[in-house]
């Protein structure tokens, strides 16, 4: 049969539209399906890698930056990634309530926060927002009564009374009552350790004689020493970073100072020695810690060491950071990443609201954070540890000389938010 002009064209036609749709076809059945949308929840962090008290702040915040990035690697908390991003405040009031905004606006869900004098700065934006805050330490208002502030251990004010409280009942040769000689900084941070001893030295069975005042960063403590010396502490109490740390062990060694000097846990660098003339011969120095530290080689710290193998080879796996802050920037994180497995677990990935982070935190007990602490909150208590345990100067290294203890509690007043120091 014979096909016309006509029939031939449109034949053509539908043989060249067959081909191309078994072409498509073919194609499609070796590709694979398209992927969805990467499941994530944004976390944020306002740094202090700078400023006066950058000298414990910049190693955690590497620590932290390299946490979030290694459980992304490790593909995320189930499969949920972490969006996260960090502003770096300087320790600086209005940077702190910039940097605040901008995260808020960025979407986070929860915010690491680094220091006293910020958190106090962005402390009623927070609690109206509803923004749960994983605070770095702090003053007896962040938590008390429970709120949107969480902490890996507790306020500065309970910190400062277990130091006093430990040093009275362990170090030989002080009065049934002793003398305490405080220098603090005068900022939030200063004025939150000062609440402890000040409000609770009868409870807690000692007297303060001197309170003085030093700045983050001074380079000379000869005065506030002098002063601790001539209203006759027996107990030198200080509260700051390693640096302004090194400089009063150095001034108080030097004027000669012999009773028990101990710092609080931001305090420590294990250079200290190096940083403080005198230091490597003297036997009264202390540290107060709520933490193991990375070089005690844990079998559960074996996932970090791994994590800065991966993304320092050329550094000690074990010994990152000279500052023990380097510790307390893997703590906080490891409390956010568990806070958002419990709210995605209960609530669904599509329910990772604040409010949601906020009941996912409040359900963690039992916590082994890596073999540094034990931990957990409730909806009563925020603090995610009450322990501490002591380190003690020795030969120019610094030793654990005891076994973690409960910290005073605080009392109903206080945990009532009825503060007497307002």
């Amino acid at each position: 049969m014979r096909l016309n002009k006509k029939t031939k064209v449109l034949t053509l036609v539908t043989t060249v539209l067959l081909m191309v749709a078994l072409l498509i076809s073919s194609a499609c059945a070796g590709a694979p399906p398209a992927e969805g949308p990467t499941k994530a929840v944004k976390v944020a962090y306002m740094a202090f890698s700078t400023g006066p008290v950058g000298d414990c702040g910049l190693p955690a915040t590497n620590a932290g930056s390299d946490y979030f990035r290694w459980i992304n690697d490790q593909g995320g908390i189930d499969g949920v990634k972490l969006d996260y991003m960090w502003i770096d405040t300087g320790y600086e009031v209005p940077r702190s309530v910039a940097a605040y905004q901008r995260l808020r606006e960025f979407g986070a869900k929860i915010i690491w926060s680094f220091g006293t004098t910020p958190n106090d700065a962005i402390m009623q934006m927070a609690k109206e927002d509803g923004m749960p805050i994983m605070a770095w330490g702090g003053t007896s208002e962040l938590f008390w009564p429970p709120n949107v502030f969480f902490a890996t251990y507790m306020g500065y004010s309970e910190e400062a009374r277990a130091a006093l409280v430990w040093v009275k009942n362990n170090v030989p040769g002080l009065p049934a009552k002793p003398k305490v000689g405080m220098i603090f900084s005068d900022d939030a941070f200063g004025w939150a350790s000062a609440h402890g001893p000040l409000y609770y030295e009868d409870e807690d069975g000692y007297e303060v004689v001197a309170h003085e005042l030093l700045g983050h960063g001074a380079l000379d403590a000869t005065t506030p020493v002098r002063n601790v010396i001539n209203a006759g502490a027996d107990i030198l109490l200080l509260h700051y970073t390693a640096g302004t740390n090194a400089v009063v062990v150095r001034d108080a060694i030097r004027l000669g100072f012999k009773g028990p000097i101990i710092s609080t846990p931001q305090a420590l660098d294990f250079a200290l020695t190096e940083l403080s003339e005198g230091a490597a011969e003297a036997d009264n120095v202390y540290w107060l810690t709520y933490h193991n530290i990375l070089e005690d080689k844990l079998p559960a710290m074996a996932p970090l060491a791994e994590m800065n193998k991966t993304y320092h080879p050329n550094d000690d796996p074990y010994h990152p950071s000279p500052s023990k802050c380097w510790e307390q920037g893997i703590i906080a994180p490891f409390s956010i990443v568990e806070g958002i497995r419990a709210a995605i677990n209960q609530f669904g990935y599509e329910n990772v609201t604040r409010a949601n982070v906020i009941k996912g935190l409040e359900s963690l007990s039992n916590l082994d954070a890596y073999g540094f602490q034990t931990m957990g909150f409730s909806p009563s208590d925020h603090r995610g540890s009450t322990e501490m345990a002591v380190f003690r100067l020795e030969g120019g290294n610094f030793k654990r000389v005891s076994d973690f203890f409960e910290a005073p509690e605080p009392a109903d007043w206080e945990k009532k938010g009825q503060f007497k120091w307002k």
